[in-house]
C-alpha cells in the first residue's frame, strides 16, 4: 500500500465538457477568417499579406483573450509539488495558484438528489487570469481544500463544502 504523502492525489471532474471551449474558438476562426475574406475581397493587391497578417494576430489577440477569461475544461487535476491539468498537462506552482473557492454544485439540488456522493463546485483561480471549474466529490472538495491549506493558497469556503463532516 502506498503513502498517501508520496502519492499524488487525483481530482476528477464529474462533468467534463469540452465542446463550449472547442465551439467558441471555432467560432473565433471563422469570425477571423470571415473578415480577412471579406477585406481580401475589397483591397489592392499589395495589401494582401498585410491583411492576412492582420486577420492572424486578431485571432491570436480573441484567443489569448478567450483563455484568460473564460472558464477552462479540465477532466481531472493531479495534486503534489504542482498542480496539473489534464488534457494538457499543465503544471501551476502553488505560488501562482491565487485562490480556490468551494460553491453548490449548479446542476442539482441537493435536498431532492438521490445520489449518495455529493458534489460541489471548485473554483481554482490562476494569476495568470485563467481559472477551472470543476464538479468535485465532497471527499475530493476536503482533499483539495487539504492540498491548498498545506500549499499556503487561499481557500474559500463558506458554506462548508471542503469540509470533512460534509463527505460523509
Amino acid at each position: 500500500m502506498a503513502n498517501s504523502q508520496t502519492v499524488d492525489v487525483t481530482i476528477r471532474n464529474h462533468r467534463y465538457h469540452f465542446w463550449p471551449a472547442a465551439v467558441v474558438f471555432a467560432v473565433l476562426g471563422v469570425v477571423c477568417l470571415a473578415g480577412a475574406g471579406f477585406l481580401l475581397s475589397w483591397v489592392h493587391r499589395d495589401v494582401v499579406p498585410l491583411v492576412l497578417v492582420a486577420s492572424i494576430v486578431l485571432y491570436a489577440g480573441l484567443v489569448s483573450f478567450a483563455c484568460r477569461r473564460l472558464p477552462h475544461a479540465v477532466r481531472r487535476i493531479k495534486l503534489g509539488a504542482f498542480l496539473q491539468t489534464f488534457p494538457g498537462r499543465l503544471s501551476h506552482p502553488p505560488s501562482m495558484i491565487s485562490d480556490i473557492a468551494f460553491g453548490p454544485d449548479p446542476g442539482e439540488d441537493y435536498a431532492e438528489s438521490p445520489l449518495p456522493v455529493r458534489f460541489c463546485q471548485a473554483r481554482i483561480a490562476v494569476r495568470n487570469g485563467w481559472r477551472f471549474h470543476l464538479i468535485v466529490s465532497a471527499g475530493d472538495a476536503a482533499r483539495l481544500c487539504e492540498w491548498a491549506t498545506e500549499k499556503g493558497i487561499t481557500v474559500s469556503d463558506s458554506d462548508g463544502y471542503s469540509s470533512p463532516r460534509s463527505s460523509t
